[in-house]
């Protein structure tokens, strides 16, 4: 064999095995699963939200059964969507038959982003040293937030220094922040408010908490 056309078919057999194989993005390029462009993510309206009430584990639980208060959460996710546009994916290396790339597309985002939330009492309740919440206070300074698997948790002014995009498949945890010392029942409204003024609002939630 002459070994001009040797040469050509080894470059060809090279080439064929690594198109073969998944490429992950590391091997090409430096930025986070970049691999050139990236698919854009869907986008989708929300219609409401719900509330659950999940202990330390995630699993839901009664809320009128007494927790610890450091040990239950109020989580608020998406109930009802409408997808608004799906965007095709550009020509990239994933397009061409035979590579794999080890990048997955960003899930969908909602078309407005969370501006804030106000929970807003809706019984009266007494606290260990005797102050009475009555029904219209604001509770918002009582409560702390994060995304659900990320531990801690902080005050809802600062979480939301930054209005929050909302991707399909999130959770939000609510807590309350300090001990209540005795056994006490919370009845109140969470306000979630979009960044152009629209708000969803879950009526009489109820944690209860010692």
């Amino acid at each position: 064999m002459k070994p001009q056309l040797k040469q050509t078919i080894t470059t060809f057999s090279l080439l064929t095995f690594f198109a073969l194989l998944p490429i992950s993005c590391d091997m090409i390029c430096k930025d986070s699963c970049g691999c050139g462009k990236t698919t854009a993510p869907s986008s989708f309206q929300i219609l409401s939200f719900e509330v659950l009430t999940l202990d330390k584990d995630r699993n839901e639980v009664n809320p009128s059964e007494f927790f610890p208060y450091n040990e239950i959460v109020k989580a608020i996710s998406i109930k009802e969507s409408e997808i608004l546009a799906k965007i095709e994916p550009p020509i990239t290396f994933a397009t061409i038959p035979g590579i794999a790339i080890a990048c997955s597309p960003l899930p969908p985002v909602a078309n407005k982003r969370i501006s804030s939330i106000q929970i807003i009492n809706t019984e009266l309740a007494m606290l260990n040293d005797g102050e009475i919440l009555e029904i219209g206070d604001d509770l918002t300074t009582r409560f702390g937030i994060n995304y659900l698997y990320n531990t801690g948790a902080m005050s809802i002014a600062e979480f939301f220094q930054e209005k929050k995009p909302v991707y399909y498949g999130d959770f939000f945890k609510l807590s309350w922040l300090n001990a209540p010392e005795r056994e006490l029942m919370l009845d109140f409204s969470i306000r979630i408010i979009m960044e152009d003024g629209t708000e969803f609002s879950m009526n009489h939630e109820k944690l209860s908490i010692k």
